[in-house]
């Protein structure tokens, strides 16, 4: 890899030091102050932003266990069952790498545990922390965040395409040789695709121009 673009990006995945002020939700339905504390103080220590702005999760045993309301057991078969798209390795506050889960597959692993066989106490607790979820993910600093690593990643795209144009001049999905430009095309898209993701060099393909426009075709039918 290009050192220019593995150092934005390791730049861009290390723990952000920012402290995420968010308005926790109501919580007047959870009767036990004891376990709200908990999972109050799991969150606090185990939910954290990354300098690109994306939330992720911890993932430990306890955490998962604490935040889905469930035996360490269950939280240990959870964890096994994680698609490797939904991890995300981050730079942690020791500046080594550690594995993380992303914040919007947990949250859905939360909603999916309200609808369980759970009691009512554990669907009050799970509909708080999926809400306390959300509103870390929509506040302010993560918002900021993202918005400043637009730009950056915006580099990287660009200099990932400029290395994928100038590697050879076959398309990739004809074996043909391209006469012309050469058009760069995101596999996974940026609309729906997590930006560390979208800028991994396994995500370029090149292609033709026609080439290029069946892909947008095909997808949009």
């Amino acid at each position: 890899m290009n050192k220019e673009i593995e150092d934005l990006k390791r730049k861009l995945s290390k723990l952000s030091g920012e402290k995420i002020n968010y308005e926790k939700p109501n919580s007047e339905k959870i009767n036990n102050q004891k376990n709200k504390n908990k999972i109050d103080k799991v969150i606090s220590e185990n939910v954290k932003v990354v300098n690109d702005g994306q939330v992720v999760v911890k993932s430990g045993t306890n955490t998962m266990a604490t935040m889905l309301r469930c035996n360490n057991r269950e939280a240990v078969s959870f964890l096994m069952d994680v698609p490797d798209e939904e991890k995300r390795n981050v730079i942690n506050e020791n500046n080594v790498e550690e594995k993380t889960i992303r914040l919007p597959y947990v949250k859905k692993a939360v909603d999916t545990r309200q609808d369980a066989n759970t009691t009512a106490e554990q669907k009050a607790e799970l509909r708080y922390i999926s809400d306390s979820l959300q509103a870390i993910n929509s506040s302010d600093e993560v918002m900021t965040l993202k918005m400043i690593s637009h730009a950056t990643y915006d580099r990287i795209d660009r200099k990932q395409k400029k290395i994928k144009r100038n590697i050879s001049d076959i398309d990739e999905t004809s074996g043909e040789k391209i006469e012309g430009e050469k058009h760069i095309h995101h596999k996974n898209e940026k609309w729906n695709t997590p930006m560390d993701k979208v800028v991994d060099e396994e995500n370029y393909q090149r292609l033709s121009v026609e080439n290029h426009k069946k892909k947008h075709i095909k997808k949009s039918k």
